[in-house]
């Protein structure tokens, strides 16, 4: 059973209910990389990719 609070989708163990999503990173000069985050929505994981990455070509290659 899950149940949304504040945005987020908890189940009966508490824990929230979170997708992994897969991107491309290619920073300038270097070979690109795949980078697996996760996230509520990709949209959200690929903020998280490009702050970690500043400067950094970031496109979504799936999610699951």
């Amino acid at each position: 059973m899950l149940r949304q609070h504040n945005g987020l989708q908890e189940t009966n163990k508490g824990e929230t209910n979170m997708k992994t999503y897969t991107f491309w990173v290619t920073i300038q000069g270097k070979s690109p990389m795949k980078v697996a985050e996760d996230g509520r929505t990709a949209s959200e994981a690929k903020s998280i990719v490009e702050a970690r990455f500043p400067g950094a070509r970031v496109m979504f290659a799936e999610g699951f």
